[in-house]
């Protein structure tokens, strides 16, 4: 936090300083940009891995509640689908009503004497009423014909957007879910690193392990003098001073020379 202020500091006393030196505005803007970009990447260096981490937690929590709505758009575009496509199904089937009724009317037209009167279900009509009824119904075939060819083209067009929406939905779904997955690794190689580094400043009191070890050195030292002398042997001047005070010499003499020449 110290280093951004610095920064920080810096960056302001930098544009002011620049501002008084005559620099023109355009001049000034382009500083401040380069400025702030300083200050970014200051901040950004001053953030910890772990905080960054806990802010990438926040952002996938917010995509959690996301997804409701996200589905909800789904679900409401795929019914408003089936909505039209019902619909349309409605007109084709209107279109060939009106195209039965038609080719009905026409097979009256056709037989009989024109001024004759035909009975039709349990009314009777003129051959003219009958082309008034098949002129009315070719106007509405016309008219349901158009209404059907616009609703097609409609319906084609919901068609293609609902499939890019869902397309859409499951790339930000599968996106989301990796992303879950990556935050959970980075989040062991993060405790992985703190305690990598916490090891490596940890500071291992050592003291007393020294002085026992110099200790050690020490009776060693006096232990391996100790095992060369004894190697080497005992001077024999070394036991004048061991000899009894109140011993006989010629007969302790005379003892080693028969040891010494053989005689017993």
């Amino acid at each position: 936090m110290f280093r951004f202020w610095k920064i920080s500091t810096g960056v302001i006393v930098l544009c002011g300083g620049l501002s008084f030196a005559g620099i023109s505005p355009v001049e000034l803007t382009e500083y401040v940009s380069a400025a702030s970009g300083l200050v970014k990447n200051g901040v950004k260096g001053v953030i910890p891995a772990s905080v960054e981490l806990q802010r990438l937690s926040v952002i996938l929590k917010k995509l959690d509640q996301q997804v409701g709505s996200q589905k909800q758009a789904v679900a409401t575009a795929k019914v408003d689908l089936q909505d039209a496509e019902a619909e349309f199904q409605t007109e084709e089937l209107a279109c060939t009503r009106l195209k039965g009724e038609m080719q009905q009317l026409r097979q009256l037209t056709q037989s009989g004497d024109p001024a004759c009167v035909q009975t039709v279900g349990y009314r009777g009509v003129s051959q003219q009423d009958i082309r008034q009824a098949l002129a009315a119904r070719l106007q509405s075939w016309k008219q349901a014909t158009e209404r059907c060819s616009a609703m097609q083209g409609a319906l084609q067009q919901r068609r293609t957007a609902f499939e890019r929406l869902e397309s859409q939905f499951s790339e930000w779904q599968s996106k989301r879910e990796l992303l879950a997955q990556r935050l959970e690794t980075l989040k062991i190689r993060q405790q992985t690193q703190t305690l990598a580094e916490n090891t490596d400043t940890a500071t291992i009191d050592d003291a007393d392990l020294a002085r026992a070890t110099e200790l050690a050195d020490a009776v060693d030292r006096d232990l391996r003098i100790a095992e060369a002398r004894q190697a080497i042997g005992l001077d024999p001047l070394d036991i004048i001073a061991e000899i009894p005070t109140g011993s006989d010499s010629q007969s302790v003499e005379s003892e080693v020379d028969r040891i010494l020449s053989g005689t017993n």
